[in-house]
């Protein structure tokens, strides 16, 4: 589970499923009011996002002219264009739930405590019990020839 999550984290710029490519906003002269940007999000009608407390974080990207709202609960995204107000995309981060799921904020307190610490140790545990088993008949190998008198 941590490996199939930490692979969608490390490539998550790369699959639009994961992580909703930025829209691009129109040409500005100035920006709307963040009332407005509220509005068109909550105007999407996303379950998530039905009044202005719903909204968690509001993310301008500036070079995109583009309004990204998140609500506080689920993984959706509605962004918003900076020049117009208008919605220009709205979809779900699945990048969002991933991360939780991958460094175990999602599962009980003492899985996330205890469980995330020995991840690493049992993977490296079984990183050098794996070399150990390629290489101990190797190395037995190389030995009982030279023991023959061969010295391949």
């Amino acid at each position: 589970m941590i490996a199939v999550t930490g692979f969608l984290l490390a490539n998550k710029d790369r699959w639009a499923w994961v992580t909703p490519e930025t829209a691009r906003g129109g040409d500005w002269a100035g920006m709307v009011p963040m009332a407005t940007v509220a509005s068109a999000a909550i105007g999407a009608g996303l379950s998530e996002l039905r009044s202005e407390a719903d909204i968690d974080r509001v993310e301008l990207h500036a070079g995109r002219r583009v309004f990204k709202v998140r609500p506080k609960d689920g993984y959706a995204n509605v962004q918003v264009c900076a020049a117009t107000g208008r919605v220009l995309h709205v979809g779900q981060r699945w990048d969002q739930m991933a991360g939780p799921v991958h460094d175990l904020r999602w599962f009980h307190p003492l899985l996330r405590d205890w469980g995330l610490p020995l991840a690493p140790v049992a993977l490296a545990t079984l990183a050098a019990s794996g070399v150990g088993v390629y290489l101990t008949p190797v190395v037995r190998r190389r030995r009982y020839q030279r023991s023959r008198g061969n010295p391949n």
